[in-house]
Parts: structure tokens; C-alpha cells; sequence
């Protein structure tokens, strides 16, 4: 007899808040967000409006499972918004519904009974007035949701992946749906086994078959055999060993990951090296194949990476304190001229100070220094008696005799640090007084100056910037009021510039509707009774995709359309129109990639592109129907363009060393040189020379230009001739007179004494296509080559220059500056190795966009955006273009916390190209996006967990040894925890994961000790001591193993009886 014991939960909520609204024969928890202060109890809460109060109701099942949400009146035209969720016999979530609206008459937050027929019918005629009347839904009969197909087995893997439409539904019994597919197994005895040496690594051999995992994607793309799929292999410790991309039947492009013993990552091997390229079975530190194409690390005796090796760039060095932080770094052209970046922290371990230092100690010198002191933080010197300038002693390591220059210096928690010229709070910023733990100040070097660029910060009640003060470069000031309303979103920002005693006021205001979504942006710019504008105006359909936008002051409208996987197809506007295709035409795509896009501005024909690709995604032609062509695009190994064809010129043909680009002949003819860390140090006739920060410093040449940054990256002036360009955070001055001032619709010119708005209109990809000013009239039209070079410009007047994806087109030198980096659209290349190039180890650090830049956007020269977790209070973070957390970031956009609290998630990708969350609408889209409900959009969007992660210290003792046949030892061990725990999230499968860990010696004699460190996700809550022993970790304590051998032999006998 079996006793099987089933936990029912109830959940009820804390208050009996909204009675009326939620159906009391259902299990439910309310979620309230309010959005007026001054509610704090049970009376003053009960029967706010939906403006007041937004309500999110999850009705759950009697497993405690989720099974509908319902967003009370959350539309744009207060109905609710429903999202039925359904399990399979497994408890699986087999089909993932969209939102839809609700009828009216029961939109009062009531479970729907009949949610999933509501559902098919609203996305079966959505615009029928006498039903749904949603207009601006995209319709998608039958199949508003998408299908998963698992794995027949008790492991319940997702095979295939649907979405909405019924172009990508799984077809059972079939393979032809235009699906993701995962195919899972093990090797076949094809893939190298390389063993690492401290010198090198070598092959002499593969895998034995069976010994790695094999994971296979196919995208919606995919046809048959192996041509566009991956195969990833992992060993039994979940390392990534290959990742090999099949571009046709025959050829792979396979990037292998070399790992000491102790699993740090050693090496990576891209495709060039490996079969269909130069297959090497070894390698040396010193081998020219090394130094062009391999990724090395290394570690020392504490697994802490002290050496890295970028392909084209020279070692960098890195050097630790006594408690694991960061404090010294260089690079190859750092190295030969004596000089380390180094970073001090103060007694919390925030970094407060950063600077550039010269000295000719090596790194193994400075590194016996740092674990020989005993001083590894500074403190507050606010009456600079250390005299180093800082506000802080001078106690840590570098010595400030040392320092050559000083490039940040940040302070916290009080407005008492040395320097402070703004001094204390004062009138309404006296309400946050309470700072500790807030960056309330900092400083940032004008390089190659002297000059600190001082930031005061005030705070409200509620740890929010309400007022940021700082000093530019000119020699003034900028002071940014902000004003939030109830929930925290800003409703009005004052900037008031000054330069000498000429100030300019930017006032921006910013309404949203009933649940926070913003509809109308207005701004003036100069005194009290300056004009006001409505720069933008925006309407949602009932799903919350924005579907039109209105300009200058409501009369300039564009209308947008979307496909069934919310995908952006068109967009018109009075002056520029545009179609995105996917699935039509004679190369139709299904995973994104656009067919062929048309589009049309005032005043010109229309155009159309038809782009083809390759199986990887590739753009290798960009046909124009007036002939404006990008064709004959091929690529090497590494993703590097070998030749190209624009118009009827000769091919482009591309020479290399590596990744490196020599010489480009035929329709251009160009030579490069490179520095040692992988900078364009000639191009043509062009000659760069770059900072510390490998940003581009001087041009000399027919196009010759001196550019002037701060330490954080910031381009503060360019001169190129006569012409002296200003840019102070977004006011661009022309010597010394504003030039313009950029909004978030365009710009705004002065003309005697007033500001004249021009409105700019975008395609998919942010490139300024159509301009007009407030009377109507077209100022600027350009057209753009698939790589990013225009044509058929236009202008009236002064030109804008911000362009190819919003970025500035650098006049002369025809590059465009994308803060990190330069990119050239002649080329379709960058001029310097990607900062971030480790993100994708299988390509060239110098592609574009993916080699695809009709469907990708390189925001700022470095990579996507990222999702990020607070550690702390679990709370899920996104934040467009940024990819790594500062409190820069968190106080600009208003997010609580310490960015030492952070850590990654995954990429913006992680979750798909679509994340939705309680609407139809693309969060990807925002700004910046953080779940009301962390833990359950985790779950509805990938089926995330919440866990702790915590690192296990295990130290296991063996002694005894053999008795005649028998075994008898004796084990003990002890398990520490290594740090602190950390709240985030991860897949079911990753959490209590058995691992196998090696041992101590099971042979013979005693004595064998091993330690060993592993990382845990466990559920929250559970003991540490329990989560090893899932892992099976955790060894018999003062057992006798043989006696255990026999019990489980007599007991297996037992069984089969």
C-alpha cells in the first residue's frame, strides 16, 4: 500500500481589499500598485479607480498553480486584460496563450470562466465593433498562442517551439513547421579532446563516444540535414566544450573551449582554426596562429584570471588584492609604456577611486605587494590632509606618489566629501536626507587634463534623484530637476545650462495613462512664457502594442502594424513610409530576418531592398530597385566580409592577417596598420592616434580632427579645421554658440532668440530617414545602403548628421562614432577589437551587427542589452543598451539599490525576440523594464526559479585502507560556505543539479585529502548541508564503505525476489 500526500495550498489576501472585485470561489492573491500616496489602510483602498489603483488578480488551481491573470482594467480602454494559462496531464505548460481584453461588462477583475474561447475569439476578429472593437490588433485565428512539444520521457525536454500564427505551429508527425527545434544525444566520437599544457594544448585524439552531451538547435529557418543548425557538446560537468555551426552538408565552423583542471577556461579555439580551416591538433603561446585567432586566460594559484589574451591585441595583466578585488590592470600598449589602471575602495567595498599610474614593476611585483599589506581600503579625508586632491587618505595601494593621473573619484553617503561646491541639500531636496549607501557625488577626469568634472546628487524620502547638479566642461553648470509622481515615474525634468552668464532652460513633462504607460511628452525650451510643444503623442491598441504617434504638437501621425509575432511590419507617416516583409517573396524567413523591406519619403519614388542570406544568417545581398546595391557578399571563417560588390564598381575584395584587415582593392582601395591592442592605426590616408580608453584621440590626414573625452568615455569636443564642436549631454555647440539641442523626436535649432523644433522619422533600425520642421516642411531625407552609407541625401538648410542608427556621421572622415567605437559603412567593419569581444568567440571582432545590419543594431558599439538581478531582494532588471550595472544606471533610471547588488541574468535574447508581461507589448522595446512581480514573470517568460546561489567549500578526510579483500575507511567532511548568498533565478533543471566532483583517493592506503569548491542554485530556504547531498556531494560520515557495499547487495537481492 502506497500513502501518497498532496499539499493543497489557499491563498488568501492580507487585507480584504476589493471584495467585490476578485471571484470568491477561486483562489487568488491581489497585487496592488498604487498610484496616489497618502492609502494606508484597509478603508481608504477599498474601491479606488483603476487610476488610482492597479490591480493584478492570479487565480490559482487547487495544486497552487497559476491558471489565469487577470489585469483589472488595465487596457487602454479599461477592460481587463486576461492571460489564460493551461497544463497538460504533466503539469506542463504545453500551449502559452497572449493576453487578450476582456468584454466590458466583466471587466471588474472576476475570474473568466470561458477565458480560453474569449481568446480565440478576440484574436479571430479583433476590430469587429460589434465584439471585440480592438482595432490595431494583429489577427491571428486559431492559434493565438504558442505550442511547446516536450520530450517523451519522464525529462520532459522541449523539443520544438512554436509562437504565435499559424505559419509557426509544430505540425505533428512532421519536422517541416517552421519551428525552434532541439534534438538532444550524445557525440559520436568527432570532436577533438585537447589537453591543456601551461605553454599551449594539444590534440591527440577525440572523445570516446557517449562521453559528452549533444544539444542541436534548428531555427525557423531550417529545412533538413545539418545545414543552419548548432550543435553544442558539454561534458558531464556542464562545461561547453564545442559549438559547431553547420553552413552547409559538409562545412562546419566548430569553436572549441579548452579547461584547466579545475574547469577555468584556458583557451578558445574560433573556427578558423579548426576543421575546414587551418585544423590544428597544437599550439604554443608564442605561435603566429595563437597570437591571431586564440582566446587565453590565465589563472593563478587562487582561480583568479591574472593574464587574458584578446585575438590581434597584446596579454592583459590583472592584479588582486587581498580580497579578490580588482586593483591593478593594463593592456599591451600600457605595458611598454609603464603605465597600470588601478581602482581603491573604501571600507564597504565600493570602488571610489580610479586612475591611471605609472611605474615599472611587474605584475608579479605589484602582486606580492598587495598581499603583503595589510591597507586595502581608504577613508574619508574631507579636509584633504592626505593631500592627494581625492577627499580620501592615502593609505591603500598605489601610493599617490605613484599616480600620474586621478580619473573617478566617487563618494557616499553624506554631501561633506572634499570638493563639493555645491554643498548640502537644501529646500525641497531636504527630504532625503537619509543617503547612506547612495553615490551622493563624483568626479571624472577631462583626460589629458587636470580638469575634474564634478556630479552632486540629491535624493528624495524615497532614495530617488530629485536634483543632480554638475560643472561641464566650458566652464558651467547643469542643474536637472526631477519630479516623480506616486509610483516613481518621472513627470517633469528642468535643466537649466549655463555657460558664462547665458543660461537655457529645457523644461520636459511627460503624462501617463491609468497604469503608467507614457502618452504624451511636452517640452519648451528658454523662459516661463516660451511656447510649449507637444513633441509626441502615442496610442496603444487594447494589448498594449503602440500602434500610432503623433508629432509636432499632433500633426505629423505615423500608424504601425505588426505581424503575428509582433514583429514591427509597417509604419506610415506623412513623409516617410515603410513595409518590413519576412515571410514573402522568392527567399522568404521565418526566424526574423527581413525578405525585403519597401519604403517610400515625400518627393521620391518608391524603393524597394530584397536581401538574401546565408545559413548563418548572413546578409549576402541587398538588391535596391534603383540599382543603390550591396551584392556578392562573402565571408571567411571568422564571419571577416572577403568581398563585396556596391553598384556597378569593381568587387571590394578584403585581405587579412587573422582578424585584422590589411588592404582592400578593386571598387576601394585602402591599407591598414594596427597597434598592439588591435586599433586602426592607419586607414587609406587617414592616421589615428587613441586614449587609454582605446577611443580615438587624434586624425591627421586630409580629414584631420582632435577629439577631447572624459574618463567615463564621453566625447566632449571634436575640432577639425577652424570648427570647434561642443557636446555637453546632448547640447551641441558650434564654438561657442549652441548649435542644437537634441530632443527625443529630433532637434531644436536657435534662430534669434527662439528655439525651432525639426521632428526626425525613423525605420526599424533608428536611421533618420525623413526630417521636417514645425511648419511641416521636408528639411532632410537620406537613403541607406544595407551597410550603412547613404545615398540620395537631401537636405534644406543646416544638415543633422545623427544618421545611420541615430549615430553621428563623423563629416569628412565618413565614419560613425558609436561611443565605444568607430564604424565604417565603406567597409561594413569596425576600426577597433569589440570591448566585449568575449561575448562571441566565434566571429571577428571587428563584424558588424552580426554581419546582419538589416535586422541588428549595435547601440553603442559593444553588444545588446543585458537582464540583471538584484541579489538582494531578487528584483529582475532590464535597461536598454546597457551591459554592465553602475550606479550611474540605477540612479538615472531610478532603480533602488547598489550596483555591487547586481549581477547578470543572460543577454536581452534570453527569454526570445518577444517578452511580454501582462500586455501584448514588446518590453524589449522600453527604455527600462522592471516586473512589478519578479518571481512570476520569471516563471510565465522562461520558466525560471527563484533559488540562492551560494559557493560550497567541501573538505573530505579519508584514512584506513585494505584488509585482506576488504575495504574499511573511514571519512569524514566538513562543508563551509564561500561568500554571501545570492537571491536570482534559474531553470528547474539547474536547481539541486547532481554533479560529479572528484574524490578523494578511493585506492588503498590513508591519508587523502581533497578540497573542493562548487557552486549551488538551491531552493530558498533549504540548508546547504541538504543541497550537497542532492548533489551527492557529500560523503558517509565514520562509515564502513564495504559494509555498506554488502548491505545494498543484500537489499538488491531482497528486491528481486
Amino acid at each position: 500500500m502506497k500513502k501518497i500526500l498532496v499539499f493543497f495550498p489557499l491563498f488568501f489576501e492580507a487585507v480584504a481589499l476589493l471584495a467585490q472585485i476578485p471571484s470568491s470561489d477561486q483562489n487568488y492573491t491581489i497585487e496592488t500598485t498604487l498610484r496616489v500616496p497618502s492609502k494606508t489602510t484597509e478603508s481608504q483602498l477599498t474601491g479606488l479607480p483603476v487610476a488610482q489603483a492597479n490591480r493584478s488578480i492570479k487565480y490559482f488551481d487547487g495544486l497552487g498553480r497559476p491558471f489565469q491573470i487577470v489585469e483589472w482594467q488595465a487596457s487602454p480602454t479599461l477592460r481587463d486584460l486576461v492571460t489564460p494559462i493551461a497544463y497538460d496531464a504533466f503539469g506542463r505548460q504545453e500551449k502559452k496563450y497572449l493576453p487578450y481584453s476582456g468584454i466590458v461588462a466583466l471587466s471588474n477583475g472576476s475570474y473568466k470562466s470561458n477565458a480560453l474561447n474569449e481568446q480565440a475569439a478576440f484574436y479571430t476578429d479583433p476590430t469587429n465593433t460589434s465584439g471585440w472593437n480592438a482595432p490595431g490588433v494583429t489577427p491571428i485565428p486559431g492559434t493565438p498562442f504558442s505550442k511547446t512539444v516536450f520530450e517523451a520521457s519522464p525529462l520532459s525536454r522541449v523539443q520544438e517551439q512554436g509562437f504565435p500564427g499559424s505559419t509557426w505551429q509544430p505540425i505533428p508527425g512532421s519536422s517541416a513547421g517552421h519551428t525552434l527545434k532541439t534534438d538532444y544525444g550524445t557525440n559520436a566520437g568527432d570532436v577533438k579532446l585537447w589537453t591543456v599544457s601551461t605553454n599551449g594544448a594539444t590534440s591527440s585524439g577525440n572523445y570516446l563516444q557517449g562521453k559528452l552531451y549533444r544539444t542541436t538547435y534548428k531555427d525557423e529557418n531550417w529545412v533538413s540535414g545539418k545545414t543552419g543548425t548548432i550543435d553544442e557538446y558539454k561534458d558531464f560537468e556542464e562545461h561547453i566544450v564545442l559549438k559547431r555551426i553547420w553552413e552547409n552538408e559538409t562545412k562546419s565552423l566548430s569553436t572549441y573551449y579548452l579547461y584547466d583542471d579545475l574547469g577555468n577556461l584556458c583557451y578558445v579555439l574560433p573556427p578558423a582554426l579548426n576543421e575546414n580551416g587551418l585544423n590544428i591538433n597544437s599550439f604554443a603561446e608564442n605561435d603566429v596562429n595563437f597570437n591571431n585567432y586564440i582566446y587565453a586566460y590565465h589563472y593563478d594559484g587562487r582561480q583568479r584570471m591574472i593574464e587574458k589574451k584578446i585575438p590581434g591585441k597584446g596579454w592583459e595583466e590583472m592584479v588582486y588584492d587581498k580580497l579578490d578585488r580588482l586593483v591593478l590592470s593594463r593592456d599591451a600598449v600600457q605595458a611598454t609604456a609603464n603605465k597600470w589602471l588601478f581602482t581603491k575602495y573604501d571600507t564597504l567595498g565600493r570602488a571610489i577611486i580610479t586612475g591611471i599610474m605609472s611605474s615599472v614593476g611587474t605584475r608579479i611585483s605589484w602582486q606580492a605587494l598587495f598581499n603583503a599589506t595589510s591597507k586595502n581600503c581608504e577613508l574619508k579625508d574631507n579636509t584633504n590632509l592626505s593631500t592627494t586632491g581625492t577627499g580620501y587618505t592615502n593609505v591603500a595601494l598605489p601610493a599617490h606618489a605613484n599616480v600620474q593621473t586621478y580619473y573617478t573619484v566617487n563618494y557616499y553617503d553624506d554631501y561633506a566629501f572634499y570638493g563639493n561646491t555645491f554643498g548640502n541639500p537644501t529646500g525641497t531636496q531636504s527630504s532625503g536626507t537619509a543617503v547612506k549607501s547612495l553615490l551622493t557625488g563624483s568626479k571624472v577626469n577631462i583626460l589629458g587634463t587636470t580638469t575634474m568634472l564634478l556630479t552632486t546628487s540629491y535624493y528624495d524620502s524615497f532614495g530617488r534623484v530629485i536634483q543632480s547638479k554638475s560643472t561641464n566642461h566650458l566652464g558651467g553648470t547643469d542643474v536637472t530637476d526631477l519630479v516623480y509622481n506616486f509610483p516613481g515615474q518621472v513627470t517633469s525634468s528642468t535643466r537649466t545650462h549655463t555657460v558664462g552668464s547665458t543660461s537655457t532652460t529645457i523644461y520636459t513633462a511627460y503624462d501617463y495613462d491609468h497604469m503608467g504607460r507614457k502618452i504624451r511628452t511636452n517640452e519648451k525650451i528658454g523662459t516661463l512664457a516660451s511656447p510649449q510643444v507637444v513633441l509626441s503623442e502615442v496610442v496603444y491598441n487594447e494589448v498594449g502594442q503602440l500602434t500610432s504617434k503623433k508629432l509636432n504638437n499632433g500633426s505629423n501621425v505615423a500608424v504601425l502594424g505588426y505581424n503575428e509575432r509582433g514583429w514591427l511590419n509597417a509604419s506610415s507617416a506623412p513623409g516617410f513610409l515603410m513595409a518590413l516583409n519576412y515571410t514573402d517573396g522568392t527567399s522568404p524567413q521565418y526566424n526574423g530576418n527581413i525578405a525585403f523591406m519597401q519604403w517610400s519619403t515625400a518627393g521620391s519614388a518608391a524603393k524597394m531592398y530584397v536581401y538574401t542570406y546565408d545559413k548563418l544568417n548572413r546578409l549576402t545581398s541587398g538588391i535596391s530597385s534603383d540599382n543603390r546595391n550591396e551584392q556578392g557578399i562573402t565571408y571567411d571563417l571568422m564571419g571577416n566580409i572577403q568581398s563585396l560588390t556596391r553598384d556597378a564598381l569593381s568587387p571590394q575584395v578584403y585581405n587579412y592577417t587573422g582578424n585584422r584587415l590589411n588592404i582592400v582593392t578593386g571598387g576601394l582601395t585602402r591599407n591598414y596598420t594596427y597597434d598592439l591592442n588591435g586599433n586602426t592605426l592607419t586607414d587609406g590616408t587617414n592616421t589615428f592616434t587613441y586614449n587609454v580608453l582605446n577611443l580615438p584621440a587624434t586624425v591627421t590626414g586630409p580629414n584631420a580632427s582632435t577629439y577631447t573625452y572624459d574618463a567615463m568615455g564621453k566625447k566632449l569636443t571634436r575640432v577639425k579645421g577652424s570648427v570647434t564642436t561642443h557636446y555637453i549631454d546632448g547640447i551641441q555647440y558650434n564654438g561657442t554658440a549652441i548649435d542644437f539641442i537634441q530632443t527625443e523626436e529630433g532637434i531644436a535649432r536657435p534662430v534669434s532668440g527662439v528655439y525651432n523644433y525639426e521632428y526626425t522619422l525613423k525605420d526599424h533600425l533608428g536611421n533618420a530617414r525623413y526630417s521636417f520642421n514645425s511648419a511641416g516642411t521636408k528639411i532632410q531625407a537620406d537613403d541607406y545602403y544595407p551597410f550603412g552609407k547613404t545615398f540620395n541625401s537631401y537636405s534644406l538648410g543646416a544638415r543633422n548628421n545623427y544618421l545611420y542608427n541615430s549615430k553621428e556621421l563623423q563629416d569628412g572622415l565618413e565614419q560613425y562614432d558609436y561611443d565605444a567605437r568607430f564604424y565604417d559603412p565603406a567597409v561594413g567593419r569596425w576600426n577597433v577589437v569589440d570591448p566585449l569581444a568575449e561575448k562571441g568567440r566565434r566571429y571577428s571582432p571587428y563584424i558588424y551587427g552580426n554581419n546582419n545590419p538589416i535586422r541588428f543594431v549595435d547601440a553603442d558599439g559593444m553588444e545588446a542589452k543585458d537582464w540583471f538581478v538584484n541579489n538582494l531582494t531578487g528584483e529582475v532588471v532590464y535597461v536598454k543598451g546597457v551591459h554592465v550595472m553602475t550606479d550611474d544606471q540605477l540612479n538615472k533610471h531610478k532603480i533602488e539599490g547598489s550596483a555591487n547588488d547586481f549581477s547578470r541574468l543572460g543577454a536581452d535574447n534570453m527569454f526570445g525576440d518577444k517578452v511580454t508581461y501582462g500586455s501584448n507589448e514588446n518590453v524589449l522595446n522600453r527604455e527600462v523594464f522592471v516586473p512589478k512581480s519578479p518571481v512570476f514573470f520569471m516563471e510565465i517568460n522562461g520558466g525560471y526559479k527563484p533559488v540562492e546561489q551560494v559557493k560550497i567549500a567541501e573538505k573530505e578526510v579519508v584514512s584506513g585502507g585494505n584488509i585482506g579483500e576488504e575495504k574499511i575507511k573511514t571519512t569524514s567532511s566538513t562543508l563551509d560556505q564561500i561568500g554571501t548568498t545570492k537571491l536570482s533565478y534559474a531553470k528547474p533543471e539547474m536547481i539541486n543539479k547532481k554533479i560529479d566532483v572528484t574524490k578523494a583517493n578511493d585506492q588503498g592506503s590513508f591519508g587523502s585529502v581533497r578540497t573542493i569548491d562548487y557552486s549551488i542554485n538551491k531552493p530558498i530556504g533549504q540548508k546547504n548541508q541538504v543541497t550537497a547531498e542532492f548533489y551527492g556531494n557529500r560523503a558517509p560520515i565514520s562509515s564502513n564503505l564495504g559494509s555498506i557495499a554488502r548491505f545494498f547487495d543484500s537489499l538488491m537481492q531482497i528486491l528481486k525476489k
